[in-house]
């Protein structure tokens, strides 16, 4: 398993990771780094980071996108070791610019995607 802290969140969410961000009205909230919810047409990875570097998501196949969510339909339908690093750029760009309100445990390293690029830490799923 990947080591990360997972919390449900309701009957149909399972959230990996937490950060903990301000909103303006100075309140404080707590979120999930991504998470999963399986839907009758697809799943769903929210908080994913959508701004990844164009490459990544080029290599990850086919999926649809909301405003924070990646939708896709079959896991046979994109690359699962592009979709590892991109969960794993996810969580090094909270970990990056949340400055110590993040929690959660992920590997250290990195591993090379189509044409030999190497981006983030990798999460051992």
């Amino acid at each position: 398993m990947s080591g990360i802290e997972t919390r449900a969140s309701g009957e149909r969410i399972v959230g990996f990771g937490s950060y903990r961000y301000l909103i303006s009205s100075g309140r404080e909230h707590q979120a999930p780094v991504i998470a999963f919810s399986a839907r009758a047409s697809s799943f769903s990875l929210c908080h994913i980071d959508l701004d990844a570097p164009a490459p990544l998501l080029g290599w990850l196949g086919q999926y649809k996108t909301g405003k924070r969510c990646m939708y896709i339909a079959r896991l046979i339908d994109v690359d699962v070791a592009v979709l590892e690093e991109l969960c794993a750029h996810s969580f090094a760009r909270v970990r990056a610019t949340t400055h110590g309100s993040w929690s959660g445990r992920g590997g250290s390293g990195r591993r090379p995607l189509p044409g030999g690029v190497a981006l983030g830490p990798q999460l051992s799923v």
